[in-house]
């Protein structure tokens, strides 16, 4: 019964959130932009380069390993002046076959802290992507709001040429019962022709940008889908900045931290064990002319405990590369400020014309209703009807209009402090 009950629940989630291709939102083709754009495959290749370096890193724990073999000949040897039984002349050519065995033992934390850099750099890696795939949204946003406006603009030339169609047939009434001029009846048909090309030219550039939306989306999008605004927008003045830049910064800061470290712990003290067997002529022992096994084991200690202050050098330029860091992220916020402030401006902007766009309108309505009854009497032209209608049509467009780019203000607002 519960299983039953949590596949109803999917189905109804899954049914609230499917997109059909007649029915497109903003938060979708966003969601669609970032999970399939081949940018996104990069996250699953950072973290495998890095897995990989740190193996490797890793490997310095494990006891190096390596065969050496030499032959030479050499012009002279070591010789005794005297000449003492039993000791045989040494000869001239050697002959040296060895397996050299080291294990660290100790590194001053040398392999841990450039696994430390390793995994900083991964952050680095993966926080470019996620603000490339970020920045994405910027243009999928604008291209949203451009199919909206001409979407907008197609609506009421609609309107405009049902208006126009539905007058022509008055006045061809008025034309047959001779109280209309033939005059009137052509102008109102040149309108609707010039109404139906704007209408082309308008379908045509939704079009065009439909299908660069879809690139961005990577799918095929029905060009006669509709598109629906944002809506229930909230104020988002008092939201704070989370952009993924901030986190970069961090990140690279952070990673010269790491290298100060590496830096440092370069001039530490480092321990390790070494091992050495072999064959060859002569042995260790040099007096031996015939070929032998031999072995050595010991001990090594390794401390650089002065490198004429390059040590000090490299932490001053690497909290001199923190410092630009740091102007870099004085710079950005100051930029996001200045950003932030237009588009609130725009807001209020924009608030203010659509109040004033409502009046205009209903005295637009005013007009046409007043000129159309005129026209309809013939004490007008077709040519001041058709002038007045148009007006009103680019009243309510403009109105439409400025909704949508307050909308797009606020979006845009949200986008600039990183929650959209």
């Amino acid at each position: 019964m519960k299983k039953l009950f949590l596949l109803i629940c999917m189905f109804a989630v899954f049914k609230v959130e499917a997109q059909t291709p007649d029915s497109i939102s903003l938060s979708y083709c966003l969601s669609q932009t970032v999970a399939n754009y081949p940018l996104i495959k990069q996250q699953d290749i950072y973290p495998m380069i890095t897995k990989l370096r740190i193996n490797n890193l890793d490997k310095n724990y494990l006891p190096q390993m390596s065969v050496n073999g030499s032959a030479s000949y050499q012009s002279d040897v070591t010789k005794i002046p005297i000449n003492l039984p039993g000791i045989p002349e040494i000869k001239k050519d050697n002959y040296k076959a060895t397996l050299d065995v080291n294990q660290i033992v100790y590194d001053g934390g040398l392999t841990k802290a450039q696994m430390n850099i390793e995994n900083a750099g991964l952050m680095i890696d993966k926080q470019n992507v996620t603000i490339s795939l970020y920045n994405l949204k910027e243009s999928v946003i604008q291209l949203y709001f451009n199919i909206l406006l001409l979407q907008e603009n197609e609506k009421q030339l609609n309107v405009v040429s049902d208006d126009l169609a539905g007058k022509l047939k008055t006045i061809e009434s008025g034309v047959r019962n001779g109280v209309q001029l033939q005059t009137n009846a052509d102008l109102i048909r040149i309108e609707i022709l010039n109404t139906k090309q704007k209408l082309d030219e308008i379908a045509n550039s939704k079009s065009a940008n439909i299908s660069m939306l879809g690139l961005f989306m990577n799918q095929q999008l029905n060009p006669k889908a509709v598109f629906s605004a944002p809506q229930n927008l909230s104020d988002p003045t008092n939201e704070e900045i989370v952009r993924e830049e901030l986190k970069l910064f961090d990140y690279q800061a952070g990673r010269l931290d790491q290298m100060k470290k590496l830096s440092a712990e370069k001039n530490l003290p480092r321990i390790s064990l070494f091992g050495q067997a072999g064959y060859g002529r002569p042995g260790l022992n040099m007096l031996d002319p015939d070929f032998a096994d031999f072995y050595m084991v010991g001990a090594r200690l390794t401390w650089n405990f002065w490198n004429w202050n390059q040590t000090k050098n490299e932490i001053k330029i690497l909290d001199f590369q923190k410092e630009l860091i740091n102007n870099q992220k004085e710079i950005f916020n100051r930029s996001l400020k200045i950003s932030l402030e237009k588009e609130l401006s725009d807001i209020q902007k924009y608030n203010d014309l659509i109040n004033e766009d409502q009046e205009i309108i209903k005295l637009r309505e005013h007009v046409v209703k007043s000129f159309s009854s005129q026209l309809d009497n013939g004490t007008i032209t077709a040519t001041d009807y058709i002038t007045q209608l148009n007006n009103k049509s680019q009243a309510i467009l403009q109105f439409e209009s400025h909704k949508l780019m307050q909308k797009m203000a606020i979006i845009n607002y949200l986008y600039l402090l990183g929650k959209f």
